[in-house]
């Protein structure tokens, strides 16, 4: 029954990042509702509720799932994702002290990419104005550990960032 009821589990959460990623948040989040009705401690749950909502601009309905998730399970990119949260509630130094966590839970561990950290990082100072800062944390990037999507939203913010 256990392995049933995982794998429902399972499904409803593809389905739902399916959705979101399709750019139905709203459908996303009525599938993960009646669930996390039940099981408000499922990590994956809260962990996509909290990108639905990020997406619909709610940071800190984001910001109360990913503290679920995290109290379940301490993961890097719970952390990343938690301190983009902070930033887009305009919280950036709570974000800076989170994304200093994430950058060191990276440390020898090369299945950890700290391009996502450094990334947020980035973004972090540039909505501050603080470019040089913004293009240091695009320079720390490791392109060897980056993902191609880290690579592409770094350069994306590349192209953004006023010439030195």
């Amino acid at each position: 029954m256990q392995f049933l009821d995982n794998l429902r589990a399972r499904r409803l959460l593809r389905r739902a990042a399916t959705l979101r990623r399709g750019g139905d948040s709203p459908a996303a989040i009525d599938v993960l509702a009646p669930f996390l009705a039940l099981h408000p401690n499922d990590v994956g749950a809260n962990a996509e509720m909290a990108r639905a909502l990020r997406v619909l601009e709610d940071p800190s309905g984001a910001e109360e799932h990913l503290r679920a998730a995290l109290a379940q399970v301490l993961d890097y990119t719970l952390v990343v994702e938690l301190a983009a949260s902070f930033a887009e509630q305009q919280r950036a130094a709570e974000a800076e002290d989170l994304l200093d966590s994430a950058l060191f839970m990276t440390k020898g561990n090369p299945r950890l990419d700290p391009g996502e950290a450094l990334l947020v990082r980035a973004a972090i100072a540039h909505a501050q104005g603080r470019d040089e800062d913004a293009r240091a944390a695009l320079d720390a990037i490791h392109p060897k550990r980056a993902s191609r999507q880290t690579k592409a939203f770094a350069e994306r913010l590349r192209g953004r960032l006023e010439p030195s």
